[in-house]
Order: structure tokens, then C-alpha cells, then sequence
């Protein structure tokens, strides 16, 4: 992790060893054919866990 502390440019690589999974769901009672449905994003980070 200390690698990273200080970057200018997020690249694949990085994205690969820093981040678990990215989860996104669709925000319930919306409707299917709404248009702009809001969204739910959860970032799972190696090492860190979940951040919504």
C-alpha cells in the first residue's frame, strides 16, 4: 500500500492489486423502464473492506 500513497494516474494495474470487487445495485421501488434509476455502488478494497 505504501507504493501507492502518492500516484497521479489510477491505471489497471493498480486498479487490479488495490480493489477486491465493485458490486452495483439498482435502488429498490424504482421501476424497470424509469429512466435515471438511481444506483447503489459498493467498492470492496483488498485490505480494507467495503466502502459504500
Amino acid at each position: 500500500m505504501r507504493k501507492y500513497t502518492s500516484f497521479e494516474k489510477l491505471d489497471r494495474f493498480m486498479l487490479h492489486e488495490l480493489i477486491d470487487r465493485i458490486t452495483i445495485y439498482e435502488t429498490p421501488g424504482m421501476g424497470r423502464c424509469r429512466k435515471g434509476k438511481e444506483k447503489r455502488i459498493t467498492i470492496y478494497y483488498k485490505f480494507v473492506g467495503a466502502i459504500q
